[in-house]
């Protein structure tokens, strides 16, 4: 097993990954459009991509404080090697990147209600407020969890969460 970082996904590479089934995450009932990834942390396994995590680097308001995160988005494995932690290695190899290279203190990622419990295990907060994004028809509250996780021993600020950008 390897790790690469890259800020660009080949068509082979995406093909793999994300096309194992028509709404790899569960996400087209939603409606929702995503912003791409600002840089991707691959698991290879066999010289084959098995895991996929995505970053993002942003500022949001969060009630009225302004706050750099990094996001992490379009957490996948392929579906047969499923079960073997390579998603939570991928979400550890991520997570090292928003603190030692992007030097960031908060975290944010939003996901489908399944999967609450995997995050939350892994040190992730679901959040209550809404969470506001762009989208082309308009500002709209994700119809979703989001969670959080800081890394300096801070809180996450209090309100609302707006992001100016498509969510990740």
């Amino acid at each position: 097993m390897r790790y690469i970082q890259t800020d660009e996904l080949s068509d082979e590479v995406r093909r793999i990954l994300f096309q194992s089934t028509s709404d790899p995450f569960q996400s087209k009932a939603w409606g929702i459009t995503w912003r791409p990834m600002d840089r991707h942390v691959l698991i290879y396994e066999d010289n084959q991509p098995v895991s996929h995590v995505g970053l993002v680097r942003e500022t949001i308001n969060v009630g009225s404080e302004q706050l750099a995160v990094g996001g992490l988005g379009k957490i996948i494995t392929v579906p047969e090697y499923r079960g073997r932690g390579l998603a939570q290695l991928g979400i550890d190899a991520a997570v090292r990147v928003l603190i030692q290279e992007w030097n960031l203190k908060h975290g944010l990622l939003f996901c489908f209600p399944p999967l609450k419990g995997f995050y939350e295990g892994l040190g992730w907060v679901a959040r209550k407020e809404a969470v506001w994004v762009s989208q082309p028809r308009g500002r709209i509250a994700l119809p979703f969890p989001s969670m959080v996780r800081t890394w300096d021993g801070g809180e996450w600020p209090c309100g609302e969460i707006e992001i100016q950008t498509f969510p990740w």
